[in-house]
């Protein structure tokens, strides 16, 4: 009696696994985007109540085991509204719609916080990458123009290559600085310009330090395509994540990663170039009687006047030919992104040279970024990025520098019936005309080839 005992024992405690397998089951389904059909590849497929999902592959395929009986699976995906589905049998194919509104979205709110948009206390107002690079612009300040609501943006000079700022949070002081705070993927970034002195070379100050300087902000080394979205933060509440730093507003920008899948590659070439759109122009004389007051009583300005207008005074257009320049400017875009299994990446690499209406200006910026995802098990993710960029930039001469070096300030001062593009010597143009009654002594053309006004920057920022 004892054995039939032990025997019947065992063989419940056997069975027990096949109860338990018996008791669940296996969904299998296929998740795609109501439009198009297109299947939406590492979307989430959790059960309701459950902390860990599965995500679908590049066919947006998912395989995922559940009890037995009636479940409710969530379904999600970055860009999609979310589906809460009922499901009692084997098989689920669930179709995603587009989130217009992006209320579905997470909104970044600090370095490691997250908070779903709709339940966001704070003014946050969000760019998406496919908004961001619609039009190319000289820096990614120029790329959230007229897409942040409340954010004003000023372009403090025409240096190709950057010169711009953002003002998020009212009127600042005076002499207080006013740009946001800009985070990248939870690394804090400065966007400060470095006067290169060229102020106290002009002598338009006796600082070494000057607004004139045309300087480049450093925003200028981020390359937009890496960019997937900004989150814009506006209210006061974001200095309790960031300090006192955060006083103007925050700009937190996140790059773009690898998605589970076959190795997807993209190449972008663009071509074009720069024109002027509108000129200051210059007074066309009639008459020598009309140049005389203009000539500062110099004999050689005088004679060449005279013979410059007999019968009439000859123009010459100094502004188109100094400010002619139309040579091409290209960007190439290269980035490769996927993964598998638990491993995803992207990698991109930009080179983009832009060139300068005034002659001898120009920027080039050259940048590589890489950014690596590992998931180890089930809760834990670890990610880490690094970007390097080189950057070139030729500012040249320009602003209101009160010393005569400034092209427009010089073309203000001298009649234009002189062809001041001819050389008295090898590699220099003549400069005896330029006076004409006023401050400006110097000849642009002569200047901006001979006095360089260059910025050179190795940048290299990374996280994990």
């Amino acid at each position: 009696m004892r054995r039939i005992f032990l025997f019947a024992a065992a063989l419940l405690v056997a069975a027990i696994p096949s109860l338990s397998l018996a008791q669940g089951r296996v969904v299998t389904g296929k998740i795609t985007q109501s439009e198009s059909g297109a299947a939406v590849a590492d979307a989430i497929v959790s059960l309701v109540g459950q902390p860990a999902g599965v995500r679908t592959d590049a066919a947006g395929q998912f395989r995922i085991p559940v009890p037995a009986g009636e479940v409710t699976l969530l379904v999600r995906a970055i860009g999609f509204k979310r589906q809460s589905l009922k499901v009692a049998g084997a098989t689920l194919d669930v179709k995603l719609d587009k989130d217009v509104l992006q209320l579905e979205g997470v909104t970044v709110t600090g370095a490691a916080t997250t908070v779903d948009k709709r339940n966001a206390s704070t003014s946050i107002a969000t760019v998406s990458a496919q908004d961001l690079i619609k039009a190319p612009a000289k820096s990614i300040e120029g790329n959230l123009a007229g897409k942040v609501a409340g954010a004003q943006i000023f372009e403090n000079s025409g240096t190709p290559g950057g010169g711009m700022q953002i003002q998020i949070r009212g009127a600042t002081s005076i002499l207080g600085q006013g740009d946001p705070l800009y985070v990248i993927d939870g690394v804090m970034v400065s966007n400060q310009s470095i006067s290169g002195g060229l102020a106290a070379i002009s002598r338009s100050s006796g600082s070494t330090a000057s607004t004139q300087d045309q300087t480049t902000n450093r925003l200028a080394d981020l390359n937009p395509n890496d960019v997937e979205s900004i989150e814009v933060l506006k209210s006061a509440a974001a200095t309790a994540i960031y300090g006192s730093r955060a006083t103007n507003g925050v700009v937190v920008i996140t790059t773009k990663r690898g998605k589970v899948g076959q190795t997807r590659y993209n190449v972008t070439q663009r071509m074009g170039q720069s024109r002027v759109t509108r000129l200051v122009g210059s007074r066309k004389f009639k008459s020598l009687a009309d140049v005389q007051p203009w000539l500062g009583g110099s004999p050689k300005a005088d004679s060449v006047a005279a013979a410059n207008c007999t019968p009439t005074c000859k123009w010459y257009d100094w502004g188109s030919q100094l400010y002619g320049n139309q040579d091409p400017s290209f960007e190439t875009v290269l980035s490769a992104s996927g993964g598998a299994g638990n491993t995803r990446f992207f990698s991109g690499v930009n080179d983009r040279l832009t060139k300068g209406t005034l002659y001898n200006t120009g920027a080039r910026r050259t940048s590589g970024r890489i950014n690596l995802d590992q998931t180890v098990g089930d809760k834990l993710t670890v990610s880490g990025g690094i970007d390097v960029t080189h950057s070139f930039a030729q500012n040249g001469i320009g602003g209101n520098d009160n010393s005569g070096t400034s092209p427009v300030y010089a073309f203000g001062y001298a009649p234009a019936i002189y062809d001041i593009t001819q050389r008295t010597a090898p590699n220099r143009y003549i400069t005896m005309y330029m006076n004409g009654g006023g401050t400006a002594a110097s000849n642009p053309f002569d200047l901006l080839e001979n006095m360089t006004n260059n910025e050179d920057t190795w940048r290299q920022t990374g996280n994990i």
